[in-house]
């Protein structure tokens, strides 16, 4: 009995030792810790898919599913009763780390094991890396332990479809590729001077005249995106594991708004919506009551479309000339006891922080609006450099990095390569403020960017990203390569 014991123990032990040569497994990002086993599992029609009878947990089992039927042809059941041969997705509290999982394939099972829901995913999206290419009517998944966990908790993209409508079926297929890799936030750019992409329904406004404009050529160019098309993506993104953090600009990028609504500026004249890029001086008069009832039915909108706990408001770029040539705002920095238009600047983003935390929300805010002082609750993004990121993190604010990662860049002037060796919080100004660094994120800013040449701006270069945000301790670029 005690030889039968040991034998068991020797074999348990051996099917994990870590070969001595061993190669990842062709997983993007790189798993944090993997240990190649013997054997392999047979993956056929008579495999089951056991999950926990909770619904998030269903959800995972079918997606699951799903992905082997598109990847292989193969069709599996899911279910809730243990069976073999089978593939286990488990809730284990011993799984530790926010979001992570561990992958166990032996020649006789399957198991993925989280602590919460997040990790299952994660460790699903794991397992379909791992399956072969082809369609087979048997798969043989080579025997792997991988256990891991990412670094940062915000791993993003930014989609600007305010300079050119990114229609719905693409944005899809981006949060398709999202969370294929592991990157868990869209960072959708909504509105800007040539565009406003949400439907608004108390401003219909905002989507007739605001979301089109008259190009060069005569064209008219434009879209938005209606409330169901929102909720659709949302929902999307949400059985996929990733945010969707809205933003809506202000107090600047205004001059599509103000177009629908000319009297949301100070000189309430009427504009067209641009067709030409740059930072534009129509921007919202922080001296009129109006406006902020305006933003506020906006934002309580926008709040009621994403569950997500964040709402982005830009603040970057705002050109202050008319507040200065405007008799209510003046009187509005005389009645606030203001020093000057930075001031006002920073009155105006606390105040919508205000309204924000009232429904539950965060304000996300460029570095700008640290201009003039910034509530410490506010989380900063970071893209002009490691100075504005001192005073954010001086300030007690959390933040995300942004400005190495802007994939409008031209692809030769920052390649894969670079992206994949860029430390972002290498800087000095991040030492011994861990805990304030969400993550980072990479934007795509459209001016130049359409639906044409959206993929090729964003793939690989997204891939590097993922690895760098997921595992920065993964370093051999050729290894990432081969992969």
């Amino acid at each position: 009995m005690r030889i039968h014991l040991l034998v068991l123990m020797l074999l348990a032990f051996s099917a994990f030792a870590p070969a001595a040569h061993a190669q990842a497994a062709e997983v993007i990002p790189r798993p944090n810790r993997i240990e190649e086993g013997h054997g392999s599992f047979a993956l056929n029609r008579n495999v089951r898919i056991v999950a926990p009878a909770g619904r998030r947990a269903q959800e995972i089992a079918a997606f699951l599913r799903d992905g082997i039927r598109e990847q292989s042809g193969i069709e599996l059941r899911t279910g809730t009763a243990a069976r073999r041969p089978s593939i286990e997705l488990r809730t284990n509290p011993s799984v530790h780390g926010e979001e992570a999982y561990r992958l166990t394939v032996t020649p006789q099972r399957i198991e993925i094991a989280a602590a919460d829901d997040r990790g299952l995913f994660w460790g699903v999206q794991t397992l379909r890396q791992l399956l072969p290419t082809g369609r087979h009517a048997t798969l043989a998944i080579p025997a792997v332990r991988i256990d891991d966990a990412p670094r940062y908790a915000w791993r993003g993209v930014m989609l600007d479809a305010a300079r050119h409508f990114i229609p719905v079926a693409l944005v899809k297929q981006q949060i398709d590729l999202l969370s294929r890799y592991k990157l868990n936030v869209l960072h959708w750019h909504l509105t800007d001077d040539q565009g406003w992409r949400i439907e608004i329904r108390k401003y219909p406004k905002l989507t007739s005249v605001g979301a089109w404009r008259t190009e060069a050529d005569g064209s008219r160019s434009g879209g938005f995106y209606t409330q169901q098309d929102i909720r659709d993506i949302v929902e999307y993104a949400r059985r996929r594991n990733v945010m969707v953090v809205p933003e809506i600009e202000m107090p600047g990028h205004a001059s599509a708004a103000v177009a629908a609504y000319p009297s949301l500026s100070c000189p309430k004249q009427p504009i067209p919506v641009p067709a030409t890029w740059g930072v534009f001086t129509d921007i919202y008069c922080a001296g009129d009551e109006a406006t902020f009832a305006f933003l506020h039915d906006v934002l309580g909108e926008v709040a009621a479309l994403f569950p997500a706990p964040y709402i982005h408001i830009g603040g970057d770029e705002v050109p202050k000339q008319q507040w200065t040539q405007s008799a209510s705002s003046q009187q509005r920095m005389h009645d606030e006891h203001l020093p000057d238009v930075a001031a006002l600047q920073s009155w105006f983003v606390q105040r919508i922080q205000r309204d924000l935390e009232a429904r539950g929300k965060t304000l996300v805010g460029w570095d700008e609006i640290l201009e003039g002082g910034a509530d410490r609750n506010a989380v900063v993004e970071m893209w002009r450099g490691d100075a504005e990121a001192a005073k954010a993190l001086a300030n007690g604010n959390r933040l995300i990095v942004a400005g190495p990662f802007y994939l409008d860049t031209p692809i030769e002037e920052l390649t894969t390569q670079d992206i994949y060796r860029i430390d972002p919080f290498a800087a000095p100004a991040y030492a011994g403020h861990e805990d304030q660094v969400l993550g980072a994120e990479a934007p795509l800013w459209s001016e130049r960017v359409t639906p044409r040449n959206l993929e090729a701006m964003l793939y690989p270069r997204v891939l590097a990203l993922a690895e760098r945000l997921w595992n920065p301790d993964a370093r051999d670029y050729a290894d990432f390569q081969r992969r």
